[in-house]
């Protein structure tokens, strides 16, 4: 429950207790307020234990932040891809996170998108996929960068910020695969391409499985990036 309406809560039950307390009746020289009937009285002195010892308890609670959901996962999937291939949420997602399989119908194409609920838990899980110290700085651009495994940042185009990063690799079929992070919305993008020698095809191909959302979303920065 949002907390400022844990605190409405608290904040009515104390209103709550002293409109009862007034009830009971107050004379003075400048202020006379009638006493208000019992059961009336009664009610609201209960209402407000009630509530202020609900917002009390919910206030010292734990506050759990909730994960995100294949709802939210889908309104980041964009309509291009979703046109070409088949997509339904993965059951082995990523703890804390939610996923989404596309894939085509010959099979020669897969993406997995994933969703997590803040860019740290991102760039964790990406760090961990693509094994960083096995990579080498390179533009992802030809075979050569597949095979050796390629790794680098890319940015805004007026390169004010980065928007994520990027891997690359040949996987032991020989398929291509190209992982990234979109911090923008805290999703991890895996691409595979069965196809070994078009990088160029590929590389086109990728650009339809960039996230879809607002344009104006501003990329976080996680503690731990790449280097």
């Amino acid at each position: 429950m949002p907390l400022a309406i844990e605190i409405l809560l608290v904040l009515i039950g104390i209103l709550l207790l002293a409109l009862a307390l007034i009830g009971s009746g107050i004379s003075r020289r400048l202020m006379t307020i009638p006493r208000m009937h019992k059961w009336p009285r009664m009610v609201i002195a209960a209402l407000g234990v009630v509530m202020l010892v609900g917002g009390g308890w919910l206030l010292m609670m734990p506050n759990e932040k909730k994960g995100p959901s294949y709802a939210d996962l889908e309104e980041h999937i964009p309509s291009r891809l979703t046109d070409l291939l088949t997509c339904e949420e993965h059951s082995e997602a990523p703890k804390g996170a939610v996923e989404a399989i596309c894939t085509s119908d010959d099979g020669m194409q897969t993406v997995y998108y994933s969703l997590f609920p803040d860019v740290n838990s991102m760039q964790a899980f990406w760090m961990k996929q693509v094994s960083l110290e096995t990579l080498t700085d390179s533009e992802c651009s030809s075979v050569e960068d597949f095979q050796a495994g390629g790794k680098y940042v890319y940015t805004t185009n007026d390169e004010s910020s980065e928007l994520g990063d990027v891997a690359c690799e040949v996987s032991s079929d020989g398929s291509l695969w190209m992982t990234y992070t979109d911090r923008r919305y805290n999703i991890v993008v895996e691409a595979n391409h069965g196809e070994p020698g078009d990088v160029s095809g590929f590389s086109d191909w990728i650009d339809d499985t960039t996230p879809a959302g607002s344009g104006n979303s501003t990329p976080e920065t996680p503690t731990q990036t790449a280097e």
